[in-house]
């Protein structure tokens, strides 16, 4: 599924990661990116972004909460969702190996693409589900959790009718 956001949909997301970024120096956050080609403050902004789409895709309010640090983006039907971003569009779903079964969302969802243009929803999968199939991957930036995308559900995530 591929999403485009507006002009004042992007401005708000590239607003907010860009306060995320603030919040987190004046907080003394560390960078736990794994990803040493963009800063951290484009990061958070990319990642602002992909979120946005995600939450358009399914027809709910992103999180503008600034208490971080936290691994939950949004929530949707009850559960809670990390979102997580790639650029390249074969990429598959990475996860930071300091998120665990404890402390994790209740799902994962990936989003791919570039921000500046559409994005493509590769699926989600439950938090069990992924630490069940995934592997431990070094990529070179510390390890990680790697889980191809064959194994994400493609639909939207089903919102409950609680």
């Amino acid at each position: 599924m591929t999403v485009s956001l507006t002009d004042f949909e992007r401005e708000t997301a590239t607003n907010y990661g860009a306060k995320v970024h603030w919040y987190a120096e004046q907080h003394g956050l560390h960078d736990c990116r794994k990803d040493k080609s963009q800063d951290s403050k484009q990061m958070n902004i990319d990642g602002s972004i992909a979120e946005h789409g995600f939450a358009k895709l399914h027809n709910v309010y992103p999180n503008y909460q600034l208490d971080g640090p936290t691994k939950v983006d949004m929530r949707i039907g009850g559960m809670t969702v990390d979102v997580k971003w790639t650029k390249p569009l074969g990429n598959n779903l990475v996860v930071g190996y300091r998120i665990t079964r404890e402390n994790a969302a209740d799902c994962f969802a990936l989003m791919r693409g570039s921000t500046k243009g559409d994005m493509n929803y590769a699926g989600y999968i439950l938090k069990d589900d992924f630490f069940d199939k995934a592997d431990v991957r070094d990529f070179g930036n510390g390890p990680c959790w790697f889980l191809n995308t064959s194994h994400l559900n493609e639909n939207l995530i089903p919102i409950s009718n609680e």
